[in-house]
């Protein structure tokens, strides 16, 4: 899928920016879609291989690459250099080679040296000023300079369209996928603190009950964050040619406890994969949730609804499959978020399995509704599953976190109450002057409760798991434990 799309979207997706003069090498300047860069795109395919089947002799420099020229060879082997410039985003960056046909329309595009870090943190959509200059032969060099939007590292492009035509890039939702984000371990810790499972395994024992069981345990976590749906989706520029989605990075999501459709499944798909589970996106024109394998042959699978996050579900309105149950015992269920997950499972598995089947009575693509813009037409585009390690052994690269935020940590260890430091009004007490006639009463109390016959002091129920509501700490959790927390 994703060289593919790749190859597709560089073949003929480039919008032609301006000519050049007839006084040295007449060129076409291509920058990138509708002369718009989007830096999670930039980031996604940096790293890409595609098969060498796919090489094309009229396509010189970088594969992949967004920025570059269309020229004529003006004769047999002439030497050609092409330079593109752009101080706020990238360094110089230069492609020197040959036109080895005369007459033939080549593409170059030198393998730009972008500034991974800052685009990783761009924010806000700005214009940039790109700088061509080509010299062919010994003609005069000649220069050209386009200006293109530069969009937030937030905006995820998925489908380009070519008059009736449409390329799908929805693997570029893969990059915001990061199993190896350091608030990651942090958030794992946070779920063995919950206890419903005492250590991630992955798949490790072979039982699916315990990878059940596990991905419980995370989607636990994130109710207990209080991370709840949020539709917001739309971007800062509208286009024709290029629809894209506001997709959330991790960080924000867990500080902000916020998350749209594709929020919640990147991150549910980062944490499941950083214990060794293997997940995937499912993406619609309209729609993204994540699923995930119950095996390492990836013969059972389940789908989840990652909106149902933070949904108020009680069990009575469910029905709790033998396999689930059997799974994740009462004593292991939090009342806020077990039955949301078992609705979350059964919404997305049987959303899945309806996909699967439309796929398999289709073939290219067929009408699936609307686009997430909503002025967007309906188009048709095959629903897409996204293999985050197939991704991954394509090259399609996560977008790096840049430490631009601290890590809002939750406590969630259990104390129990017996052992639990005194709450604030209990010290003001302890603190209170004493009343040097209160012991009389009590001394009277104690001489009428004397005669009184002793009896059995009634047992203590057994602890009951009840919803335990974190506190929000003002640093990171790593360096202080602020909440305790007690079983009603």
């Amino acid at each position: 899928m994703v060289n593919q799309a790749v190859g597709l979207v560089w073949g003929w997706l480039f919008v032609v920016a301006c000519c050049g003069t007839s006084a040295g090498a007449e060129f076409t300047a291509v920058a990138g879609f509708d002369q718009q860069l989007f830096p999670s795109y930039l980031i996604a395919t940096a790293g890409i291989r595609l098969d060498k089947g796919q090489a094309d002799p009229t396509r010189l420099g970088d594969p992949t690459g967004q920025l570059g020229v269309d020229l004529v060879a003006p004769a047999k082997n002439t030497p050609v250099q092409v330079t593109i410039e752009c101080d706020d985003i990238m360094e110089p960056s230069v492609f020197s080679g040959t036109l080895a046909t005369e007459g033939t329309t080549y593409r170059i595009t030198p393998k730009v040296k972008y500034r991974y870090g800052l685009l990783a943190q761009w924010e806000q959509t700005a214009p940039v000023t790109i700088t061509y200059r080509v010299r062919v032969g010994k003609l005069v060099e000649q220069e050209q300079s386009v200006t293109c939007m530069l969009r937030s590292i937030n905006d995820c492009p998925f489908l380009f369209r070519d008059g009736d035509s449409v390329v799908d890039a929805s693997f570029t939702f893969a990059a915001y996928v990061n199993e190896q984000h350091p608030f990651v371990d942090k958030l794992l810790r946070e779920a063995l603190d919950r206890a419903v499972v005492t250590k991630f395994t992955g798949y490790q024992t072979g039982r699916t009950e315990e990878v059940l069981q596990q991905a419980y345990a995370l989607w636990d976590l994130l109710v207990a964050r209080d991370i709840r749906y949020s539709s917001i989706t739309a971007t800062a520029v509208e286009s024709d040619t290029v629809i894209s989605q506001h997709v959330r990075l991790i960080e924000d999501s867990i500080n902000n406890s916020q998350a749209n459709c594709v929020d919640g499944s990147v991150l549910w798909v980062s944490l499941l994969r950083k214990i060794g589970i293997d997940a995937f996106l499912v993406v619609t024109p309209n729609h993204c949730y994540a699923g995930f394998y119950l095996d390492t042959k990836r013969k059972q699978v389940y789908a989840v609804e990652t909106t149902l996050l933070g949904a108020e579900v009680t069990e009575a309105e469910i029905r709790i499959p033998r396999r689930i149950a059997k799974a994740i015992p009462v004593e292991l269920r939090y009342e806020e978020s077990f039955a949301s997950f078992v609705a979350a499972l059964e919404t997305g598995t049987k959303a899945y399995e309806a996909s699967k089947a439309q796929a398999a009575k289709t073939s290219a693509g067929q009408p699936v509704g609307k686009t997430r813009e909503s002025s967007a037409q309906p188009v048709a585009v095959p629903i897409q599953v996204i293999d985050i390690a197939l991704m991954r052994r394509r090259g399609v690269l996560p977008i790096a976190f840049q430490n631009r935020v601290e890590f809002v940590g939750y406590d969630f260890r259990y104390v129990p109450e017996e052992e639990a430091p005194a709450e604030e009004g209990d010290a003001a007490a302890m603190d209170a002057p004493v009343d040097p006639t209160a012991d009389e009463g009590v001394e009277a109390a104690s001489e009428e409760t004397a005669a009184e016959p002793m009896t059995e002091p009634e047992p203590e129920a057994e602890p009951v798991r009840a919803p335990r509501k974190p506190k929000r700490g003002p640093t990171i959790l790593d360096t202080v434990g602020l909440g305790v927390y007690r079983r009603e």
